[in-house]
């Protein structure tokens, strides 16, 4: 029976854009038929499916409700396929580190120690400096202004309280910001 005469045998196949990758990257100047690539999925599909059962005997025996890596490399073990278990070592330790990286980065700002209030207000900071910078050099301003404590290049003051509007629009309220214009 084919993977692909049932949705639900579908559901139980390793995607084929993954075998025909691994496929590619094994066999880089060799082209592999449509039947032979099936079979591969097939074949793969099988084994773990084969891997599986065995970890989840083993997972039982222990009396364990969740299968763990070193119920898959005993199985790999019982069945024969002792060869596998290095690489199958050294994926997995990879796989723990990757994880422990995203964990780090992702607990670097709760490490930093700031609200997540006082974040989101600097970021909010930062695009409006952004704005403004964006829209003071398309306007081509050649006179210093000091607007919000950032020093901005303007021709004179009347177009500065003229762009202000279009500046601050969608990132300050202009009723709470707290502008200081000089003339430079």
């Amino acid at each position: 029976m084919m993977a692909s005469s049932s949705g639900n045998d579908d559901d139980l196949t390793i995607p084929r854009a993954a075998i025909n990758k691994m496929i590619k990257e094994t066999l880089p100047n060799v082209r592999v038929a449509n039947d032979a690539r099936e079979l591969v999925v097939n074949c793969c599909t099988e084994f773990i499916h084969l891997i599986s059962s065995e970890a989840n005997e083993i997972c039982n025996k222990s009396e364990k409700k969740t299968i763990s890596p070193e119920h898959v490399i005993n199985a790999l073990e019982s069945l024969g396929f002792g060869s596998y278990i290095a690489e199958v070592k050294d994926v997995l330790q990879e796989c723990k580190t990757v994880a422990l990286k995203r964990r780090k980065a992702s607990s670097r700002l709760e490490n930093l120690g700031i609200p997540e209030e006082e974040l989101l207000r600097q970021q909010q900071e930062l695009f409006a400096k952004v704005k403004i910078t964006s829209v003071a050099a398309s306007v081509g301003l050649d006179h210093a202004v000091k607007c919000s404590n950032q020093l901005f290049a303007v021709p004179d003051l009347e177009k500065v309280l003229a762009a202000l509007p279009t500046i601050f629009l969608g990132v300050f309220s202009i009723q709470t910001a707290d502008i200081v214009c000089n003339n430079a």
